[in-house]
This record gives structure tokens, sequence and C-alpha cells, in this order.
């Protein structure tokens, strides 16, 4: 649905060309004007007037959960089987090695383009620059239950970092 001001309009795929789901998970406009749309069968694009669905038959990683723009303005997709870059049509593993960003409670992005997610059972990771740094949160809050999990994210106006558990605020 698209609202410009004075009225809705409604995009479905019974209506438009190019759309394949009707369930929108998430937005995210690209620095070239470039609408992402989240959906349960994978990613819709909208440019130029036109929309054009995508799915793990267009080569899309399964079951993406969240996506982000990347520093070049291209898509970082999390799912299920790790990071994934987006380019040129293709998906390229940024991460693979056994953690599933896309299985957690948390997948945030701050604005030096960092990705944190946090897993069950107290895993909490940052990705950066190609590199994986693991954060247990048994180090970090050491009161803690042994099932807390990290829930939510936000980087405030000076660049601090503020993180919710299932037990307590950290920044």
């Amino acid at each position: 649905m698209r609202y410009d001001g004075a009225r809705f309009s409604i995009f479905n795929r019974n209506n438009t060309p190019g759309i394949n789901d009707n369930r929108c998970a998430q937005l995210l406009e690209t620095r070239d004007g470039t609408l992402w749309i989240l959906t349960d069968l994978g990613l819709i694009s909208y440019r130029d007037r036109k929309f054009r669905s995508l799915t793990g038959q267009d080569g899309l990683p399964a079951k993406i959960s969240k996506e982000f723009e990347s520093p070049d303005g291209g898509l970082i997709l999390a799912g299920r089987d790790g990071l994934f870059s987006w380019q040129n049509g293709r998906s390229i593993p940024l991460l693979t090695e056994g953690v599933h960003p896309g299985d957690g409670d948390l997948i945030y992005q701050d604005r030096a383009g960092a990705i944190w997610f946090g897993l069950h059972f107290g895993a909490f990771y940052k990705f950066s620059n190609g590199k994986l740094v693991n954060y247990p949160t048994l180090s970090i809050l050491p009161q803690q239950q042994q099932n807390d999990r990290v829930i939510a994210a936000l980087e405030d106006r000076q660049g601090r970092l503020w993180f919710g558990t299932t037990s307590a605020w950290r920044g």
C-alpha cells in the first residue's frame, strides 16, 4: 500500500504484475531509489514504476529474515544460512560459518554498516568488514540467566549503541 498524502493505493498480486506475495515483512529503499520488499517468498523490487519478484529460483538465499543496504548501496540479506550480498542478480556469501543470523531474536545494522545479531542461548555477534566477533552475553551481564537473549538495539545521536536483553538494558 502507498500513501501519497491524499489517498492510499493498493498493490497486490491480484492487481499488479510482478508481485507474487501479498505479505510484506520489511521495506527498504536503497540509495539508487529501488524499493525492496521482503516477503515470505523472497524479495520484490520496485524501480522505474515496475515490480519484480525474486525467489530462490533466482538465486536468493533461503528464508531471508532481514534486508539491509550495504555501504556500497547494494543489499545485504540475513537468512537461515548466513549473511549474503545480493549483487547483479546473484547471492554472494559473506558469512556462512555455522552462524545463522536469520534464526535469532535481533538483527540490527549500525550507522557504520556493522551488522549485529543476537541468537538464542546468549550468543551475540557483530559482523563488520568481513570479520565476525562473538560477544558472549554471559561476559557482558554476569548475573544473567543462562537463557538471556539480546532482543533490541538502537544507536543514539551520539553514536552509542544500546542493547536490550530479556533481563536488562545495556548501553
